[in-house]
């Protein structure tokens, strides 16, 4: 390993272990998470360390260190708590505040797609994640109105299958073909447009936390997670592309 590298990882991990809190979970999440962290840091002079990304990369740490873990959906919060079994007990998940599905379009929206029902159509090139809080999402959309026909007809059009939505908005950038991703609003970037699936197509899943059983700063964390569904936090998930409550 390089030096330069080495200073690198080892700051990370000085600066993991110095954190009064250390936060665990997922990408969609974590820019309000990350934002939240700093005014509740400002608030009380107590450091929160967020890691987030694939579980992969901070599996091992997070068995050891982590305090809290969020995610993207219920159905990831179980993931978590099957691989984290020793430290996650499900009766104190907290929800917090909940994202909408959509679709992401070129900025030009060339295809002039204005709403679920046009990304049905023949010629129409799409990617969805299925995966990282997602599985079955696009199924999900595709029959909320019970048309057999509209699942037919996405899948003759998806052309990518992402694991997540990091995959996703690079697959989006390296191919210019693909019209349209079926994704969270919070994805929207200045390489896209986003377009309300409508209300026979959307759906929308909650960010959950829970304080991990054996955090030696148990009383920290539900403060913590206190703060994230308070009043004042609110217009940082807004900002971020999430729902206020």
């Amino acid at each position: 390993m390089k030096k330069s590298a080495f200073i690198l990882v080892l700051s990370l991990f000085t600066g993991l272990f110095a954190a009064d809190l250390n936060v665990y979970g997922a990408g969609g999440p974590a820019p309000a998470i990350r934002e939240l962290a700093k005014l509740f840091q400002e608030k009380t002079g107590k450091e929160v360390n967020v890691v987030a990304g694939p579980t992969s990369v901070w599996q091992d740490r997070a068995k050891k260190d982590a305090d809290l873990f969020f995610t993207g959906s219920s159905l990831m919060t179980n993931t978590f708590a099957g691989i984290f079994s020793d430290k996650i007990d499900t009766k104190n998940i907290k929800v917090l505040n909940i994202r909408e599905a959509g679709i992401l379009v070129r900025p030009n929206n060339p295809k002039k797609i204005r709403s679920f029902a046009d990304i049905l159509k023949e010629g129409i090139s799409v990617l969805v994640v299925d995966g990282s809080g997602q599985h079955g999402l696009w199924e999900d959309m595709a029959l909320k109105d019970a048309k057999v026909s509209n699942l037919e007809k996405l899948r003759k059009n998806i052309k990518v299958f992402a694991k997540n939505s990091g995959e996703a908005m690079q697959a989006w950038n390296n191919d210019k073909s693909i019209d349209a991703i079926i994704i969270w609003k919070h994805w929207e970037n200045p390489q896209t447009k986003f377009v309300p699936a409508g209300k026979s197509n959307v759906i929308y899943r909650a960010s959950e936390i829970v304080a991990a059983k054996d955090s030696k700063n148990k009383k920290l964390a539900d403060e913590f997670i206190e703060f994230l569904g308070s009043k004042p936090a609110q217009k940082i998930w807004v900002e971020k592309g999430w729902i206020g409550k």
